[in-house]
């Protein structure tokens, strides 16, 4: 195998510049990828994973958007929380800002700005995540239901500064909020009254899982927490709040799908 540049040892260099195919350079982008999430961006290591690649695929059409496409999924997907510096050929906008934003996490006052503001999200069950939070157009409620990728199942997250709490506008129609009823059932609904039912906070579980970080969405109103009801994974299995008990039904992973 060819080797590039060489570079002071406190770095730590992916630049396979030379692969015999591009399977060979997605694998060393991948494991460069992977190492660096892995430090979290704390271990004082510099992290540079060239997604380029000369000698022969350089000059072969449509290399740059295959490798770059690939880069940004896997970032995504994984939920990878550190790259360090990714040099790229012809990024997308999306590309380039899902990696400052995932490097500016260590700098961000995150009381300032919430982590999803502005993302599109699936809220999966932690207990069988091909279950999201859904809106049954037929009631307007908020229901669990098998995940189709509809635009009804994922979520605009607007972050409230003045309640340290997120307001999910659906994907379908981003005036239609999840928001707690009197009853403490979950309706998707567009009346301006609802003010802080429709208002939650993501709190941290202190578990993680590959397709994103576990939360429990506190109700800014109430302060009661989202829940399965029953604990039960089947399709149009009704969502509720209820006091905040630290177990499985209540807590949700947040992925993000832009």
């Amino acid at each position: 195998n060819n080797v590039g540049i060489p570079y002071p040892s406190s770095f730590d260099i992916q630049d396979y510049w030379n692969p015999v195919n591009p399977n060979d350079k997605r694998w060393a982008v991948e494991q460069q990828f992977d190492k660096a999430h892995q430090s979290r961006g704390i271990n004082g290591v510099k992290y540079i994973n060239y997604l380029s690649a000369n000698g022969f695929w350089n000059g072969v059409w449509g290399y740059a958007d295959v490798i770059n496409h690939f880069s940004f999924y896997r970032i995504i997907n994984r939920n990878i929380k550190h790259t360090g510096i990714v040099p790229i050929d012809y990024p997308s906008e999306w590309l380039v800002n899902s990696i400052i934003d995932i490097n500016h996490r260590l700098l961000k006052d995150r009381e300032s700005k919430g982590k999803y503001d502005g993302y599109i999200t699936s809220i999966q069950c932690e207990a069988d995540t091909s279950k999201v939070v859904d809106w049954n157009q037929g009631n307007n409620r908020g229901i669990i239901y098998h995940n189709a990728g509809s635009r009804n199942q994922k979520w605009y997250l607007d972050y409230d500064v003045a309640s340290k709490a997120y307001i999910l506008r659906s994907q379908r129609n981003r005036d239609h909020v999840l928001a707690e009823n009197s009853s403490f059932g979950i309706d998707v609904t567009n009346q301006p009254s609802i003010q802080n039912r429709a208002r939650w906070r993501l709190l941290s579980s202190g578990l993680e899982h590959m397709l994103g970080d576990v939360y429990y969405l506190q109700n800014a109103h109430s302060n009661r927490i989202l829940e399965v009801r029953d604990g039960v994974y089947n399709n149009n299995q009704e969502l509720i709040t209820a006091p905040v008990a630290h177990i499985q039904r209540q807590r949700f992973v947040i992925h993000r799908e832009d």
